[in-house]
């Protein structure tokens, strides 16, 4: 299993308390020993963020070529979760991996 993913998912793991939405990981997360894959200098970048059930097929696309483009033109991972019942909103995460910027 890939540091920092969850078992069988297959997506970056968020404790309960992570705040949402927002990034997770960055140059901050490889300084303290966490998200560095391979010693490349990369660190994996995450991003959950929360949308109506109404739009989640705008963030789709007519089919998956919003999400398909996005994957392509960037190299993150999308996923999409299902839509849970009584819930008006559906849960988005973007993942990949990047260079740290230096200021």
């Amino acid at each position: 299993l890939a540091p920092g993913m969850m078992a069988g998912m297959g997506v970056p793991a968020f404790p309960p308390a992570a705040p949402a939405p927002g990034p997770v990981g960055g140059a901050a997360a490889a300084a303290d020993g966490g998200a560095d894959a391979g010693g490349d200098g990369k660190v994996e970048v995450a991003f959950r963020m929360v949308a109506p059930n109404s739009r989640t097929g705008h963030v789709i696309g007519t089919g998956g070529a919003t999400v398909t483009g996005l994957r392509n033109s960037t190299g993150a991972q999308i996923k999409v979760f299902d839509k849970v019942s009584g819930i008006d909103e559906t849960t988005i995460l973007v993942w990949g991996m990047e260079d740290p910027v230096d200021p």
